[in-house]
C-alpha cells in the first residue's frame, strides 16, 4: 500500500486592537536658528492578520495618529533655543506589515509600508494660550512611509495574546505641499520618529486541513 506524506496546512485569521504613543518630529531643510524637537502624541487602531505559517504573519493595520513637532528658535542673549510653537498633524493611516516570529514564537521583527490621509493640522504658540491656526490646506494630500521594529507577545488564554511593540517610522515624501512654505519655518520636511504600543490579538478562524 502506497502511503503519501501528510501535509498539515494551517491558515489562521486574527484581529485585534492596539494603541500607544509616538515620539515624532519633522526633519528636513531647517532654516538657520530654527530647531525641530520631539513632540509626544498618540495612536489608536485595529488590525486584521493572516498567518501564512508558524512564523510569518501579514497584517493590515489601519489606525488614527497624531504626529508633530516642537519648533524652537535661537534668541539673542539666550544660551539654548526657546520652544515657541507646537505643530500637530493628524492622519488616518493604512499600513501593511509583515511579522517574522522567532522559533519560540514570543519575539518577532516587523516591517512594512503604508499610506496616510491627512485629517486636521494646526499649530499653536507655546505661551499658555489655546489659540490654534489651521494649516490643513498646506499639508500634502497623501503621506507614504516605512515602518520597522520589534515586538514581544504573551499568551493569556485560548490562543489570545497581549503584545508590546516599538517601531521606527520614516515618511518618504514631503509633509508640506510644494510651494506652501508659510509659516516660513516649514520648508521641505518629513515626519519621523518612534511608536510604542500595546494591544490584544485574538483568533477569528483557525483550523488544520490535511492533504494526502
Amino acid at each position: 500500500m502506497f502511503l503519501s506524506p501528510v501535509l498539515t496546512l494551517q491558515a489562521q485569521l486574527s484581529a485585534g486592537v492596539y494603541g500607544g504613543m509616538n515620539l515624532s518630529k519633522l526633519r528636513g531643510d531647517t532654516p538657520k536658528d530654527v530647531y525641530f524637537n520631539t513632540l509626544p502624541n498618540g495612536d489608536i487602531g485595529g488590525f486584521l492578520e493572516y498567518n501564512f505559517n508558524d512564523q510569518v504573519i501579514v497584517g493590515f493595520q489601519p489606525y488614527y495618529t497624531r504626529k508633530g513637532t516642537k519648533v524652537s528658535f535661537r534668541v539673542d542673549d539666550m544660551d539654548d533655543p526657546v520652544d515657541s510653537v507646537k505643530i500637530h498633524l493628524s492622519y488616518f493611516s493604512f499600513p501593511v506589515i509583515i511579522k517574522v516570529l522567532t522559533n519560540k514564537k514570543k519575539w518577532y521583527v516587523l516591517g512594512g509600508a503604508g499610506i496616510a490621509k491627512p485629517l486636521r493640522s494646526f499649530y499653536k504658540y507655546v505661551d499658555g494660550t489655546d489659540e490654534r491656526t489651521d494649516i490643513s490646506d498646506k499639508v500634502a494630500p497623501l503621506n507614504v512611509y516605512l515602518q520597522f521594529g520589534v515586538g514581544r507577545r504573551w499568551k493569556v488564554w485560548n490562543n489570545k495574546y497581549i503584545f508590546g511593540e516599538i517601531r521606527y517610522f520614516q515618511s518618504l515624501i514631503n509633509t508640506i505641499r510644494k510651494g506652501d512654505l508659510d509659516p516660513a519655518y516649514l520648508p521641505r520636511v518629513r515626519t519621523r520618529g518612534t511608536q510604542i504600543s500595546v494591544g490584544l490579538d485574538f483568533p477569528l478562524t483557525g483550523k488544520k486541513r490535511q492533504k494526502p
